[in-house]
């Protein structure tokens, strides 16, 4: 469907071609029935023949009626065209009549260009529905010889209905085209490619990228395969000849990082051509996305090329030293007699420099570059610290997706510190570096965990965080150690944790994290509809992969998760405690964790598993010029969505009472925190994050009065009030006080101030803050402002009695306990 640049948001008036693929196969399926039960008489074939004949006059009738939506719907968007084409060529008559300038001219271009672009989306559809018509009938026919003539019927459609006439479109582009030579004194000719290639500039720059981005890909394969070229030659040679310990660290952490630059190019690359909406999944800013995969990849083969270039003279360098012969004048590796007078320059371990400087280098250069401007560092900084920090807001997605790539490359980092500390650092120290990442998603497992308060899938997601790092206690010396000793207990003990921790991984990464088979938590709403199975038991949910693709990433899965019981065998011993044998684990792990990422991403676009997004379902893929105006649009719905749940409650505090009012107002407030994008912990959170985000400002204020008038207005002495007091202890109803006589509200011309006696403690800014700083917080909205004023206060007291300041001041400072009570 994206040959033809479809609008996602058609989709759904497009032939169903799923459902008429399931009716073919029905029919092949009773064909094959029909030449079996020919040995058994003609009573049993006449039956069948005749379940062909009406299931092919089902298909038929399906048929005519997507032909009828696609027909409509072709219509209903040609009016639209049509309407916006005449007034865009009045718009550009009165242009002509007045002489306006061309330099003047650029809003109606821009709108000529729109309503072209707006018709060749209609053609492309129309062009993808009429193949998939032929298509599809040509299927139909040829499951069996006693179905139905679905060809010629279709062809005897396509006379009676306009969607697949060409003419229609010829003539909006001649007029739009013709107006626009007018408008801008050009020849037609010009005109019509001016407003068709609209994006002819930027497709240009793109080609441009992808092509560099292409030649440095195959530069960086020629130096790698000339350095495992160096290799192979180094061991058959000079097999005495090592590396020292912080170059060989240097090396494999480069070449970690490279590849994963570069893998993660690729990756982007299919997230594109299996229609992955990466942009919205992982909440990247739609202005930071230029070129998309093609700059990742030319930025990750420029750095292997530096890698790999460095790392080949590092390792000339260090043999030529350490031989007892040196190197011969020639080296059998492309330009290897010039690779070997160059590697003389500086000493081996300074060559390992160059790609430490590189990535700094580019960072600084970039920043300068787009200094004022949203970057893809400038997102990948905020990702990193919301990652690190997930009790300051919810986990999202990004925050966990990103956290295990880096995990799976932990190894890296702890040797980034052994370089930093001349390879000195004790490894029960290092060990602390190798589960930051282990540690970071137990706490994001856990604080989802807290939030959703159901224990699976996240519990026990955190208690496989939790089994890693006991596991990895298996790389101290002290451990490795043991199994020399006379009581190798402890060796083996660590051992079977690892075994189970990769046993536990296997089954969350198949079921939970990809939703195949059983198909986990993710797979729970399609276990039932079978028509949703993509590919039967194995995959029960929908897919945008090829069932190819998934079991070979199921393949690659489980032998990555395996390889550590490779050096348990003795025969592989000695191969296995190489230096380059670790780079090899290292570099299979990080190709796993990228296959991990691709159909994880993919399960998050089918399912949303984990809930993750906010949202019911997860947009379709969009083209690149379409990006700002989707994400506008899923904003506006999330606005749209919070006032909703805002009216709700107000709804509850206008129409009904007592108990039953208690009850409501509960549900709709934990509806109305789960619409919100943010963390929020209690009520005044809620109103001042709603506020915040939508765009009807008049409108929030009003709720918000209103709400606080209602709840002034409650009687709660025979519900709340011994409840709460039950379950608030001592020094939590003095805290109540001590807010009381702090906090100060009201209410004036249609906006809520909060004051603050305190004048020591500063407003912190427009951002959420928790419940006991909330009198001091200071909302930059265009309606409301919440600022410190000693002159202007009314009593708190005065406004609420002494049930409903409970009530509000409770659900103030922790909502937890009053949403106990209230229970």
């Amino acid at each position: 469907m994206l040959s033809y640049n479809i609008n996602p948001e058609w989709n759904p008036y497009c032939i169903k071609f799923q459902r008429c693929i399931y009716q073919c196969k029905q029919l092949d399926e009773l064909d094959a029935s029909y030449h079996e039960m020919t040995k058994y008489g003609q009573n049993y074939c006449n039956n069948i023949i005749m379940n062909i004949q009406e299931k092919s006059k089902q298909f038929i009738q399906d048929m005519q009626k997507d032909v009828y939506m696609v027909e409509n719907f072709f219509l209903t968007q040609l009016k639209k065209i049509q309407k916006e084409r005449d007034e865009v060529i009045e718009l550009a008559k009165r242009a002509i009549n007045i002489k306006l300038p061309k330099s003047k001219c650029f809003a109606i271009k821009q709108k000529m260009q729109e309503c072209m672009r707006k018709a060749v989306m209609l053609q492309n559809y129309t062009a993808y529905n009429h193949e998939q018509l032929t298509k599809i009938a040509k299927l139909h026919d040829s499951t069996s010889n006693y179905v139905l003539n679905a060809t010629s019927w279709v062809e005897d459609m396509m006379l009676k209905t306009d969607f697949d006439d060409g003419t229609q479109y010829s003539e909006i582009f001649d007029s739009i085209s013709s107006s626009y030579a007018e408008l801008m004194n050009i020849g037609q000719k010009k005109a019509f490619q001016l407003l068709k290639n609209q994006e002819t500039a930027k497709t240009d720059d793109k080609n441009r990228v992808a092509n560099i981005s292409s030649m440095l890909a195959v530069a960086s394969a020629i130096f790698l395969a000339n350095f495992i070229n160096l290799i192979a030659y180094w061991f058959d040679y000079f097999p005495k000849a090592k590396l020292t310990k912080i170059q060989e660290m240097a090396v494999r952490v480069h070449f970690i990082i490279a590849t994963i630059m570069v893998g993660f190019g690729y990756v982007m690359y299919f997230f594109n051509k299996f229609q992955l909406n990466y942009i919205f999944v992982l909440q990247i800013p739609g202005s930071v996305i230029q070129y998309g995969h093609r700059n990742v990849i030319k930025i990750g083969a420029i750095q292997m090329l530096v890698v790999t270039a460095s790392s080949t003279l590092c390792l000339i360098n260090q043999l030529n030293k350490t031989s007892k012969t040196g190197l011969p004048a020639t080296i059998p590796i492309v330009f290897g007699q010039f690779a070997l007078k160059v590697s003389q320059i500086m000493k081996p371990t300074y060559w390992m420099l160059f790609p430490t400087l590189t990535l700094p280098l580019f960072t600084i250069v970039n920043m300068v570059r787009f200094r004022g401007k949203r970057s893809v560092f400038t997102y990948a900084m905020i990702t990193l610290f919301r990652m690190f920090t997930p009790w300051r807001q919810r986990v999202e997605f990004p925050h966990f997706y990103f956290c295990n790539l880096l995990n799976s490359a932990k190894d890296s980092f702890k040797e980034i510190i052994a370089i930093i500390g001349c390879n000195r650092v004790p490894d029960y120290i290092l060990i602390l570096f190798v589960n930051i990442f282990n540690l970071t998603r137990g706490v994001q497992s856990f604080l989802r965990w807290r939030d959703s308060k159901q224990f699976y899938n996240q519990g026990w997601n955190m208690i496989k965080y939790l089994i890693s790092i006991v596991s990895s206690m298996l790389s101290l010396e002290k451990v490795k150690n043991s199994k020399k000793t006379d009581d190798p207990t402890l060796y083996w003990v660590f051992t079977g944790v690892k075994a189970v921790e990769c046993v536990y991984k296997l089954y969350w990464d198949i079921f939970e994290d990809w939703g195949l088979l059983y198909g986990g938590s993710s797979g729970k709403k399609f276990r039932t509809d079978k028509s949703k199975w993509q590919y039967g038991w194995y995959v029960r949910r929908p897919c945008n992969m090829p069932l190819l693709a998934v079991v070979a990433a199921h393949l690659v899965d489980y032998t990555a998760r395996v390889i550590w019981i490779v050096p348990y065998f003795e025969d592989v011993k000695k191969q296995t405690d190489s230096y380059w044998y670790k780079c090899l684990t290292t570099e299979i792990e990080i190709f796993r964790r990228l296959v991990w990422m691709l159909i994880r991403m993919d399960n998050q676009q089918s399912t949303n598993a984990e809930g993750y997004a906010t949202v019911d379902k997860i947009p379709d893929t969009v083209q690149e010029y379409e990006r700002e105006e989707a994400q506008k649009k899923v904003k506006s719905n999330e606005e749209t969505n919070i006032l909703n749940s805002m009216s709700e409650l107000q709804s509850i505090f206008n129409d009904t009472h007592g108990k039953e009012k208690v009850d409501q107002l509960c549900n709709a407030y934990k509806k109305l925190q789960e619409t919100l994008p943010s963390k929020i912990t209690n009520f005044s959170e809620v109103m001042i994050t709603a506020r915040g985000l939508v765009k009807d400002r008049k409108q929030s204020v009003d709720f918000s009065v209103s709400t606080l008038n209602a709840v002034k207005e409650l009687n709660f002495d025979d519900y709340t009030s011994k409840k709460t007091q039950n379950l608030l202890s001592q020094e939590k109803i003095n805290k109540i006080a001590a807010f009381q006589k702090s906090a100060k509200m009201q209410f004036k011309d249609g906006k809520i101030q909060l004051k603050s006696i305190n004048k020591e403690q500063k407003p912190q800014g427009n951002i959420l803050l928790k419940s006991s700083n909330i009198p001091n917080l200071r909302l930059k909205t265009n309606s409301t402002k919440l600022q410190s004023n000693r002159e202007e206060r009314s009593s708190f007291d005065q406004l609420l009695n002494s049930d409903s300041q409970q009530f509000i001041q409770s659900y103030v400072l922790d909502d937890v306990e009053i949403g106990a009570a209230l229970k």
